[in-house]
């Protein structure tokens, strides 16, 4: 029991018996106090995704080639995007990932929390040169996969598929120009 809820209810038992109250009005207060407390709002709680979900990001996806070959990629733009990233995926099928763009470069920190299968992580510049990539392992967020600079681009892709693919720093991924472009902006009629 949390600590918000546990601590009231426990001060009003004992005011109860202390004060010789009759059993009727002994429970209602803790009564009372749990009911508040589990209207109340709070923190929210981490649970896995819904049974409907199975996991499967609902964003939406780019088609791009590395090394030759097409995959699918959702794309995860906003901070809850990228924050959720591929937690919860079981399993990802040979030519899919996730690319994350950033609104502008900085470094960034990948971890691998409620993450169930082992990805390639590579991180990109503004021109979609690979700056860095690493093999991240599911170990419930306990290590940490720091950018090795300024990055405005990250894919995650089935682990392996670097070293096949022959991916390494320095070469140069072509992005689609919807997610190089800067975001446009509207010019008031003057």
């Amino acid at each position: 029991m949390p600590a918000w809820v546990y601590f009231p209810l426990a001060f009003a038992a004992r005011q109860c018996r202390r004060l010789g109250a009759p059993i009727v009005r002994r429970t209602a207060g803790p009564v009372f106090f749990v009911v508040v407390g589990l209207l109340a709002p709070g923190a929210p709680a981490k649970t896995a995704p819904a049974a409907g979900d199975r996991g499967r990001p609902q964003l939406p996806t780019i088609r791009l080639k590395l090394a030759d070959k097409p995959f699918l990629l959702w794309v995860a733009r906003t901070s809850a995007q990228q924050e959720r990233g591929l937690m919860y995926i079981r399993h990802l099928p040979a030519k899919r990932g996730m690319i994350f763009v950033f609104s502008r470069s900085r470094p960034e920190t990948f971890w691998m929390k409620h993450t169930w299968i082992p990805l390639d992580l590579l991180f990109l510049n503004k021109h979609g040169v690979i700056m860095g990539h690493c093999t991240m392992r599911p170990d419930h967020g306990r290590t940490l996969y720091p950018s090795p600079g300024p990055v405005r681009f990250a894919m995650e892709l089935n682990a392996g598929i670097c070293q096949r693919l022959g991916l390494k720093d320095g070469r140069k991924v072509i992005l689609p120009a919807r997610l190089v472009a800067p975001p446009t902006r509207h010019k008031r009629g003057l």
